[in-house]
């Protein structure tokens, strides 16, 4: 288990490590802090406020800053009745339904104020409590909704650090890659796969895995590369080839439907005709 130093110390590298980041927002609660450790942690406090307005001023300057919107709704006894996904994400689960489980005492009595007060609206500069145990600094808004039934609504702008940029944006571009089909590599493969199901006409259709092993190759890129050479599903292009051959059959021959129906991979004359009407609209017997 570990102990409260053990703990205070983890807090103060996760701090380091996100202003490493570019992330000059979160605070550590220093609430429990004693000796060495809550100088370290106070200072680097005073640090990250100091960096977050540095970096505000250069920001004029510079591209439109990334931002998500937490949203939170909430009555006069804190009690949170609805937030975002976005606000899931940073804070804990079991802290979201009252807001003294996740703002700081401070931040809690500035928003008391506004009930006592006739704005309906105000700014406030809130500290927050997300799940790495850091203290995260976030403008905030507060609007009443109703003053009746004492709803308000806050929602506070989280600036998304470069770092957090640059990790999703690559995610993305990797599923991008990841999605990619290249068509005419994997051509030979699809097109072994089609001459495998002419050539088994016969035979009702086998299971994808089976065509996958068939021809060495994975049953996702069959899946995908198939509908985009030859327009439909695998199943679906082997039962309108069968489908074509027994028309051809019951038009041009005498031969019996119930041997037409084995010579198109049916293993009964009824399972034939339920099949063939459902895809032509007619019985085998008035294609004749």
């Amino acid at each position: 288990m570990n102990t409260r130093k053990d703990r205070q110390l983890d807090q103060i590298a996760n701090l380091i490590t996100e202003l490493a980041c570019g992330d000059y927002d979160k605070r550590i609660n220093t609430t429990n802090f004693k000796d060495k450790n809550l100088l370290i942690a106070a200072l680097l406090n005073m640090l990250a406020g100091h960096l977050k307005n540095i970096f505000k001023n250069l920001s004029a300057y510079s591209a439109p800053i990334n931002f998500e919107l937490l949203f939170f709704l909430f009555d006069e006894d804190l009690n949170v009745t609805n937030w975002n996904s976005i606000s899931g994400n940073y804070i804990k689960s079991e802290s979201l339904n009252n807001l003294n489980s996740f703002l700081t005492r401070s931040s809690v009595n500035k928003i008391k104020k506004l009930f006592n007060s006739d704005k309906s609206e105000i700014s406030l500069d809130l500290k927050y409590k997300f799940k790495d145990e850091l203290i995260v600094s976030l403008d905030s808004r507060i609007s009443c909704l109703s003053r009746e039934n004492k709803i308000y609504i806050m929602s506070a702008i989280r600036n998304i650090p470069i770092k957090e940029l640059h990790i999703s944006r690559n995610k993305k571009l990797n599923r991008r890659v990841a999605n990619k089909f290249d068509i005419w590599k994997n051509k030979k493969i699809i097109d072994r796969v089609y001459h495998y199901l002419m050539n088994n006409l016969d035979k009702p259709f086998p299971s994808i895995e089976f065509l996958a092993k068939k021809v060495n190759a994975n049953p996702s890129l069959l899946k995908r590369g198939f509908p985009l050479l030859y327009g439909s599903t695998m199943a679906q292009f082997h039962l309108e080839k069968r489908m074509e051959k027994a028309k051809d059959l019951l038009k041009a021959s005498d031969t019996t439907q119930i041997i037409i129906a084995e010579r198109c991979g049916f293993i009964s004359d009824a399972h034939f005709s339920r099949t063939f009407k459902k895809f032509y609209g007619i019985t085998p017997s008035k294609c004749r």
